[in-house]
């Protein structure tokens, strides 16, 4: 509970030691760390996962309200260690990453990423001063989000011979393309004449070719170039 508490909220060690059970809001999901415990000397009010909630309300169900929430050692580096070695995880990584009782924080920016939650949000979370911090020291990607991520893109590869020899006789479904584009463009009817489907599809591509060559590299304002170099 100590490992999954941390990874899910980023709380620090001196944080998670200072919980008490009367430190959890069971009904709104939350857990409140007081301002003489955090880093910026600040209360803490973060949520919690409800079934994470639901676990912890049964794991502290035995304890008074001032009972200290989880018995955190002086040493973390040693626990962790222990429950790596017992989990056959190394401590330290190929590239020399240390599985440290810090990088449970880290793991939390991560996976806040790896679910599309907004930076903002993530810095909320992290209670980051700066959202650099949160960004470019907290975030790392995970495994195999490159690929996932390219394989998003959008299909560039040329048509088949067989639907490049359909667009050639007219028979490649323009008219249906027609309507879909309608449909999105907001336009519930299209001429029933064959040669105006044709002019507005050809109207769209048109106008989509034009819209990604001058999409295909935008380049940023005097601002927007100030914001980012900030």
């Amino acid at each position: 509970m100590l490992y999954r508490l941390a990874v899910e909220t980023g709380l620090r060690r001196d944080e998670l030691h200072s919980l008490k059970k009367s430190s959890f809001d069971f009904d709104n999901c939350t857990v409140t760390v007081e301002a003489g415990y955090t880093k910026n000397k600040k209360k803490a009010v973060l949520p919690l996962r409800k079934t994470t909630t639901a676990e912890l309300q049964e794991f502290l169900a035995g304890k008074m309200p001032d009972a200290k929430a989880f018995k955190v050692p002086e040493k973390t580096a040693d626990m962790i260690k222990e429950d790596l070695a017992a989990s056959k995880i190394p401590y330290v990584d190929g590239a020399g990453r240390y599985a440290d009782f810090h990088s449970l924080r880290h793991s939390t920016g991560s996976l806040l990423a790896a679910a599309g939650v907004h930076p903002k949000v993530a810095q909320s979370i992290m209670r980051h001063s700066n959202i650099n911090l949160t960004i470019s020291r907290y975030t790392h990607i995970l495994r195999g989000r490159e690929s996932e991520a390219v394989d998003r893109l959008p299909d560039l590869s040329l048509p088949s011979r067989e639907k490049q020899q359909a667009q050639a006789t007219g028979t490649d479904g323009k008219n249906e393309l027609s309507q879909n584009l309608s449909f999105f463009a907001g336009q519930r009817r299209i001429s029933a004449n064959p040669q105006d489907q044709q002019n507005r599809v050809d109207g769209i591509e048109n106008a989509v070719l034009q819209r990604g060559r001058w999409g295909s590299n935008p380049q940023p304002s005097d601002r927007q170039s100030d914001a980012l170099a900030n």
